[in-house]
């Protein structure tokens, strides 16, 4: 990979998602390509990004045997993901709640260990276009990580980091922000094991970051 730039407007780093940590690193790979041009960014809208197994598994440390599987895997899987984020109008006091997909399309070549798909046009927005308010990191930096919430969290703090402050968040925004689902960990306590404390710990653990 000859640049692993991450560059995505806040919108997109404050949406409400699920996604397992493959489907995430999936398409981050392809927002390091997207970050790679300053022009022609709108020819992205068809582009078809590709993920080698053989790379996948030397970027993210797996073994190359268990990368062919789960590519193959998440391929079903990530064509049916949505996030949901907030358009905001002219008018101050009219926002949109957007439900939108990440991929338009995608596919899977056994014989290559190949995943190949589109972006969505609002995801291509919201990554190629990212001029005035944006968080930018390396995906190196999260390479270690094995949970998506220590993932999530990370990038969560890389926006804060250019923000200059870290706000109060409801916890129920929090939770979206995270990927966890409504019906999970409802008790405060299992969110803070099963959530917080494992993503705070992978953060410190494997980032030059300290937080609690």
């Amino acid at each position: 990979m000859k640049n692993d730039l991450v560059i995505k407007s806040n919108t997109l780093v404050e949406a409400c998602f699920n996604l397992s940590l493959t489907e995430y690193r999936i398409l981050h790979v392809a927002f390091t390509e997207l970050a790679e041009y300053e022009s022609d960014k709108g020819l992205f809208h068809t582009r078809e990004f590709r993920v080698y197994a053989k790379d996948y598994s030397k970027l993210f440390n797996t073994d190359e045997s268990d990368a062919y599987k789960v590519l193959r895997d998440e391929s079903e899987r990530l064509f049916n993901r949505y996030f949901t984020y907030d358009r905001v109008y002219q008018k101050p006091d009219f926002i949109e709640c957007v439900k939108s997909r990440w991929v338009q399309k995608i596919g899977y070549t056994e014989s290559e260990g190949l995943l190949h798909f589109q972006l969505t046009s609002d995801v291509v927005l919201l990554v190629a276009n990212s001029k005035e308010y944006f968080t930018s990191y390396y995906l190196s930096q999260t390479t270690e990580f094995t949970s998506t919430y220590a993932t999530r969290l990370f990038e969560l703090l890389m926006k804060w980091k250019n923000v200059g402050h870290i706000p109060l968040i409801p916890i129920e925004q929090l939770r979206g922000q995270l990927g966890v689902e409504p019906k999970q960990y409802k008790i405060i306590s299992n969110f803070k094991l099963r959530v917080l404390d494992v993503a705070v710990e992978q953060v410190n653990q494997h980032s030059d970051y300290t937080i609690k």
